[in-house]
């Protein structure tokens, strides 16, 4: 019989009945199990079972006694807690779960939770989401499962429904505002699809951040990619409906700043030069294609079966004449003795150019005066006047090499955005009150910044609030110069204009120019009529050294 011993120790003797009750019983081969039990046998078994407890304690209590044991026992303790603890950390932890397809149909849902749970996956649904889950180290497999099976069935939410499940708490504005662009590009797709002849597109929007000021509002722009059916073309008109479609459902956008793009890379929005130059319409130059494309096809099948559809080339080149000829004819029955004509009347017009129009006078016919005519011209300011006449001037200034103020004012609402852009191109300086800024950016798509890029300097006024002077490099406040009466501030505009014209004839800087400009102003005002004050330049330098505390000259 094997005996331990720890640490000297004696290891628990068991009690002598019980050691005598067990060789009695197998001395006189009674069964361990099974039958009826002495009842001597069981008692002398109780009592040894007693007996060997009693002395299991008395080496417990023993060995507990011992120095060593003793300083062993708090980590013995420690090390029962940790396993404890490990052992409950390992019972609660649970398997992290991952959603494994969101933004999957109600029905594509059902498919695939009943497939999962077939395949053993063991799929959970998220309550606060609805979305289906499988375990994180499942996931991938789960995915490519489901795709096997064909599942999803249906196209999954684009567009505005797409953004029903992805608010979170989490989600930075800058997130939530690409989300917002990719859902409008979405819906804006699925419209312009709703086309019959267009098989597929897709939208691309540049929406900058817009300003709280007005005259610093970014343009946004749109593109758009369209694929046709096979055989079949996206005729001007469609183009036409999908640039107004998108403008019209993006705010600030201008038709003029939607591209539409084929799938072939042609871009469908641009105008075509060749057509311009031949002077037709587009209308015109498709049915001259359609027409030359008509006699070709007789011309092939007419020769074909002659010579061989190989050996036949046709080219054919029509020049059409659209000019349009209206006539009159009024006919009248004499008494029932037939139709006599009474008047008749033949009209033939031709107009090749549009006619001069507008009222005979100076401003209509100012284009007649030419600037070298003028004689040596160091600085000029191109101001309301006809409308020829500012573009002619304009020109003739640009060609001569003299730097000049456009002044445009009331004029503005005449000239198209391109031709504003063409004053602005050939112009030295640029003058406008705020009204007509805000009117001068609208028409042209450039802002105030970009504007003064492409002159010298571009100055605002303001009325009350003074003016402003922006250069390529620096932007200038000039303070209002304040008035003892106001009398008339008619001719303001032209008081003001004429500091600038002086200053900018005699070098002086930026500053300087637009606080001389507001004193003109404000010395107009005290004085009836536009053209009634008369200060001289002694009073002018003694104002002004006295507003701004030092002389202009």
């Amino acid at each position: 019989m094997a005996e331990a011993t720890i640490n000297g120790g004696m290891p628990p003797q068991l009690p002598t009945g019980q050691s005598a009750a067990a060789n009695g019983a197998a001395g006189n081969g009674l069964p361990m199990a099974g039958g009826a039990q002495n009842p001597g046998q069981l008692s002398g078994t109780v009592t040894g079972v007693s007996g060997g407890l009693a002395q299991f304690k008395d080496w417990a209590d023993g060995l507990l006694k011992q120095p060593a044991v003793r300083r062993a026992l708090p980590a013995i303790a420690i090390l029962i807690v940790l396993l404890i603890a490990a052992m409950s950390f390992q019972f609660s932890q649970t398997t992290p779960y991952r959603p494994i397809m969101p933004g999957m149909t109600e029905n594509d849902k059902q498919a695939a939770l009943e497939a999962l749970k077939a395949a053993d996956f063991k799929p959970k649904i998220d309550t606060s989401s609805g979305q289906i889950t499988v375990p994180e180290g499942r996931y991938h497999e789960a995915r490519i499962f489901l795709a096997g099976q064909g599942i999803p069935k249906e196209a999954q939410p684009i567009g505005m429904d797409s953004l029903k499940d992805k608010s979170s708490m989490t989600t930075s504005q800058f997130m939530e505002q690409v989300q917002y662009n990719t859902a409008i590009e979405q819906e804006l797709a699925r419209s312009i699809m709703q086309i019959s002849t267009i098989k597929a597109a897709r939208v691309h929007l540049a929406l900058p951040k817009q300003s709280v000021f007005v005259r610093e509002r970014a343009t946004p722009k749109a593109s758009v990619v369209v694929t046709p059916h096979s055989g079949r073309g996206v005729t001007t008109p469609q183009v036409k409906a999908i640039v107004h479609l998108v403008s019209s459902s993006v705010p600030y956008l201008a038709p003029n700043n939607v591209s539409v793009v084929d799938d072939q890379g042609n871009l469908m929005t641009d105008e075509n030069p060749v057509d311009a130059t031949m002077g037709l319409t587009i209308a015109q130059m498709q049915h001259k294609q359609r027409t030359e494309e008509s006699y070709r096809n007789r011309v092939t099948e007419l020769l074909a079966p002659v010579v061989g559809e190989a050996a036949v080339k046709a080219e054919v080149n029509l020049t059409l004449d659209y000019t349009t000829v209206e006539t009159t004819t009024e006919d009248f029955d004499n008494k029932d003795k037939g139709v006599k004509p009474r008047s008749e009347a033949l009209t033939t017009e031709r107009k090749y150019k549009i006619d001069p129009e507008g009222i005979p006078g100076a401003m209509s016919n100012s284009h007649h005066n030419k600037v070298q005519d003028a004689g040596s011209v160091k600085l000029a300011i191109i101001a309301p006047d006809g409308r020829d006449g500012m573009i002619e001037h304009a020109r003739d200034c640009a060609a001569l090499g003299v730097p000049f103020i456009f002044d445009p004012g009331q004029g503005l609402p005449m000239f198209s955005g391109e031709e504003l852009k063409q004053f602005i191109e050939m112009a030295t300086y640029v003058a406008v009150n705020d009204y007509e800024a805000e009117l001068l950016t609208e028409r042209t798509g450039l802002s105030l910044a970009e504007i003064a890029e492409r002159v010298s300097a571009l100055v605002v006024t303001r009325g009350e609030q003074g003016a402003e002077i922006f250069t390529a490099e620096t932007r200038y406040d000039i303070p209002v110069v304040k008035t003892d009466k106001v009398i008339d501030p008619t001719g303001c505009g032209d008081a003001f204009r004429a500091g600038m014209l002086f200053g900018l004839t005699r070098g002086m800087d930026w500053m300087t120019i637009g606080r001389l400009a507001s004193l003109m102003g404000a010395i107009k005002i005290e004085s009836q009529g536009g053209q009634n004050h008369a200060p001289t330049v002694e009073d002018i330098e003694a104002r002004f050294e006295q507003e701004f505390g030092y002389r202009f000259v």
